[in-house]
């Protein structure tokens, strides 16, 4: 596994009654649509395609303009803010889940002097602020470029039940890909509904897929690495169905936003003590991109580093007397492509487990 997950915290929590039940919820999901198809691998054989797809769309533009809204509109912009896009590429914008003009006004005004394409992604049927957000950028492409040329900077995901998005695709010729049928977008990370966002930004989706697939492999799971998700169950069961992350890297924020049911706590100061009701996944990135040297201050690491510092600074927090028994720490090496695969995989199946426990 590529992830450090440190569950001592939570050892002292009654996870036996779950833990017999862990194989039988992984042998559960095993039945389910998105882990058949990461076993076939039939997104993978679509890789070659999804490719030409981002890359066209990101070669001719400096924004891609993702058209999605609620856990559709959470998957893309968690996946696509935790990792930086290669300089060549476009900037990915999720927009659709808003009906304020202030937020209208200040996409199009970032969108005056840029070239931009649009991805339309919709799971189902099309909410009102899903309509009005795809009005808005068909227009705008269309004022801009003219009719033809908007139809080559626009492309649909659509799932079965999209009214709108299939029948303007077809009345329009636009290229459209389906949405996997059977799979919601908690568990879509590795579907074309991430990987075409994600090829926008320039990730490597092979190298993506492959985290994403040896997780689904790793015996760590008969082992000990559902004891997170027992403990969840625990929890919920317990205190009223929360648990919540921790993040220390404010590019995380919206990945772990992507998930239902989860308090979201920013990196506390010294004196927070808010999380005594809430199980907590601390979220670490070990070795960020970059890195700043401080001078000297008070409290400073010895080195000057300050992604040392953090690291530091997150191990005291989660060794503090008040979380003990009620904490879990994941430390992600680096968010390379490969990595955030295996980290997206983690949490699905973390959920997967969780929720099938809870029906037990």
């Amino acid at each position: 596994m590529n992830l450090n997950i440190d569950k001592q915290n939570i050892e002292a929590l009654p996870l036996h009654e779950y833990r017999e039940q862990c194989g039988k919820a992984l042998d559960s999901l095993w039945e389910s649509e998105w882990i058949r198809m990461a076993i076939t691998k039939s997104d993978r054989k679509n890789l070659p395609a999804l490719q030409e797809i981002a890359d066209k769309l990101a070669y001719r533009s400096s924004i891609v303009v993702v058209v999605a809204d609620g856990s559709v509109g959470r998957l893309i912009r968690g996946l696509t803010k935790a990792i930086s896009g290669k300089s060549d590429r476009a900037d990915v914008i999720v927009f659709g889940d808003t009906l304020s003009a202030f937020d209208y006004a200040r996409l199009l005004d970032q969108l005056e002097n840029e070239d931009f394409s649009v991805l339309a992604v919709t799971e189902g049927e099309e909410s009102l602020s899903w309509r009005g957000a795809f009005a808005c950028l068909k227009k705008l492409l269309i004022s801009k470029y003219g009719q033809e040329a908007a139809a080559e900077r626009f492309f649909g995901i659509a799932g079965k039940d999209s009214n709108l998005l299939a029948k303007d695709a077809a009345d329009n010729d636009y290229p459209l890909i389906n949405w996997p049928e059977g799979i919601s977008p908690l568990f879509a990370a590795g579907t074309v509904g991430a990987l075409l966002p994600l090829g926008v930004k320039g990730v490597e989706l092979e190298e993506y897929l492959n985290g994403f697939y040896d997780m689904l492999a790793d015996p760590a799971w008969d082992l000990d690495a559902a004891d997170y998700s027992a403990a969840r169950a625990v929890w919920r069961k317990a205190h009223g169905g929360e648990d919540g992350f921790m993040v220390w890297q404010r590019q995380l924020l919206p990945l772990v936003k992507w998930r239902e049911n989860s308090r979201t706590i920013w990196m506390p100061g010294d004196n927070f003590l808010d999380t005594e009701d809430v199980l907590v996944a601390l979220l670490v990135t070990e070795k960020e991109e970059d890195d700043v040297m401080m001078p000297y201050f008070e409290g400073c690491n010895e080195d000057g580093s300050l992604n040392l510092l953090l690291q530091e600074r997150a191990e005291r927090y989660y060794e503090q007397e008040a979380l003990k028994g009620r904490a879990v720490k994941i430390t992600v090496p680096q968010l390379d492509s490969y990595t955030l695969g295996h980290l997206a995989a983690y949490l699905q199946l973390s959920d997967g487990i969780t929720d099938f426990l809870l029906k037990k």
